[in-house]
């Protein structure tokens, strides 16, 4: 109980990231790629950083629940796909953490085949704060890329619309 709670405290040393945001904000200001771009690369690293730490949430909930209790877990759905392989996913770090990615991926963007899924308590609270968090993420940056998207076309949509002004000013002068 106690190795578990260390490995909590561990799950939280995560909050240092923020320095990552400071780092973000001095390229940003030193940069003279345009904003809307700059904010698109943005959101994609977003992206792919809240879906490593789903990943790895999604792998912590193995370590909340001892193997040897009986409990059976998510992990366990592999033993079959696995039977001939050399390398259990159970037993390698990098299959699991590809399978914990593909599990993220699809619960952020709401695919959800349901091939991996939670098989105990834990693991279905851990999916929980997973759809709560990644919802509101993946509902945030996308409205925002959306907007960033809308307005990158902005001067051609000024160019457009003077076109079409100085045209009907022409027809209006019948001029050819």
């Amino acid at each position: 109980k106690q190795l578990k709670a260390v490995k909590v405290v561990r799950l939280l040393r995560l909050l240092k990231l923020t320095r990552v945001r400071r780092l973000w904000r001095r390229v940003e200001s030193r940069s003279s790629i345009r904003y809307g771009k700059l904010a698109l690369v943005q959101f994609i690293v977003t992206i792919f950083l809240i879906t490593h730490w789903m990943a790895n949430l999604w792998a912590f909930s193995l370590l909340l629940v001892d193997e040897h209790e009986g409990v059976p877990q998510w992990i366990d759905a592999f033993d079959e796909r696995d039977a001939n392989l050399e390398q259990k996913t159970k037993d390698t770090w990098w299959k699991k953490y590809i399978n914990c990615l593909y599990f993220a991926s699809y619960t952020m963007t709401t695919v959800g085949y349901g091939d991996v899924g939670p098989h105990n308590i834990i693991e279905t609270f851990t999916v929980v704060v997973m759809l709560i968090v990644s919802g509101f993420s993946w509902a945030v940056v996308l409205g925002q890329v959306s907007d960033i998207v809308a307005h990158l076309g902005h001067e051609e949509q000024v160019f457009r619309s003077k076109m079409d002004e100085l045209n009907h000013m022409m027809e209006d002068r019948h001029v050819d």
